[in-house]
């Protein structure tokens, strides 16, 4: 399994989005969503990061939803 943590630029790059709209994403995750956006994990105080493979799954399961 890849191992690969992005930061909020990777993240917001990979997805198409601004910074901003990552930070909604985070912010407003509504736990009742049967998706919800991924949570991140702490690198250290300051920083942040996903999962690659997080993400890409739940980019699947996004694209499922939409078909």
């Amino acid at each position: 399994m890849n191992n690969e943590i992005l930061n909020s630029k990777e993240v917001a790059k990979m997805l198409g989005i601004s910074r901003a709209t990552l930070w909604r994403l985070r912010t407003n995750n509504d736990s009742q969503c049967s998706n919800p956006f991924p949570k991140p994990i702490q690198i250290t105080v300051r920083l942040i990061g996903w999962e690659k493979h997080v993400l890409d799954n739940w980019l699947k399961e996004q694209r499922k939803q939409l078909h």
